[in-house]
């Protein structure tokens, strides 16, 4: 279980590890929460860009039919 936490945490494998089941299992608590600490804002962060993005774009037409990928007019 801690090679996985460890694998998944992306932290590594140290010279200091703790070597008790309890020291584990605190070892991994605080590698997930050290995770949702970063992703939790970068989420935040990334979902305000895009509005901003999508604000000054404008509304598109409801005729036009847009690339999903480039926001370009499909022709028929």
């Amino acid at each position: 279980m801690w090679w996985a936490v460890v694998t998944i945490t992306t932290i590594g494998y140290g010279d200091m590890i703790p070597m008790t089941p309890v020291g584990r299992v605190i070892g991994g608590f605080v590698a997930f929460i050290g995770i949702c600490a970063v992703a939790l804002p970068v989420g935040i962060v990334s979902s305000g860009f895009i509005d901003e993005l999508n604000r000054k774009r404008g509304p598109a037409a409801p005729t036009d039919r847009a690339c999903p990928h480039c926001g370009g007019v499909l022709d028929d």
